[in-house]
């Protein structure tokens, strides 16, 4: 009776065949690096329901604005605000960038930044409206109790400039010389007690 070729393993190949089956080869450790490192960088790059993404520049500044509202009752933050300098430069940027836009040129303003912004009643044209202005003055007078804004206000130079000019043109007009005050405007400053001279109510005129 013939008797089949029996194979012999040595206990030290056992060992070895039993180590390269645990050990990945050194090609699929790297292609495993590889993976994950684009698993995470696509992870990264995707906005994860429930995460946290990382505030923008963009945004971190529009809530400094809100916070400039809250506190001073507009958004004409001065360009070189001594204050918050970034916040005046910021806003400055953000009117040339609306300007650009209207003119079809480019621009990184955007539809969702403009909604943004006018929702707390930023003011595109450097130059305030009256009406805008005339609501800064009034937030003045509820803060400090009075209309009397330093021409040189450094919270708001360009209210100062405007309650000065108010001054300068209804004196121009009492004297009966050439002026832009109209009587509209005397009886919105007069409803709020705005004081013509620029002194308080209660002080003594020499």
């Amino acid at each position: 009776e013939r008797s089949e070729p029996v194979s012999v393993t040595s206990a030290s190949d056992t060992a070895a065949h039993q180590q390269d089956e645990r050990a990945p080869s050194k090609k699929s450790g790297v292609d495993s690096a590889a993976t994950l490192r684009t698993v995470k960088i696509g992870l990264a790059s995707i906005p994860v329901e429930g995460g946290h993404r990382e505030e923008s520049g963009w945004e971190k500044q529009f809530k400094a604005l809100k916070l400039w509202r809250l506190e001073n009752g507009h958004c004409n933050v001065p360009a070189r605000c001594e204050t918050d300098a970034r916040l005046g430069r910021w806003v400055m940027t953000q009117r040339r960038q609306y300007a650009l836009m209207k003119d079809g040129k480019p621009s990184a303003m955007t539809q969702s930044r403009i909604d943004l912004l006018e929702s707390i009643d930023f003011s595109w044209s450097i130059r305030p409206k009256p009406q805008d202005t005339f609501a800064e003055l009034l937030a003045f007078q509820r803060e400090k109790g009075h209309c009397i804004v330093p021409q040189r206000c450094k919270e708001n130079p360009q209210l100062g400039t405007w309650v000065h000019t108010q001054r300068r043109q209804y004196k121009l007009k009492m004297e009966g010389k050439s002026n832009s005050m109209t009587q509209d405007k005397i009886n919105s400053l007069n409803g709020i007690q705005f004081e013509w001279d620029g002194r308080p109510p209660n002080q003594d005129k020499k």
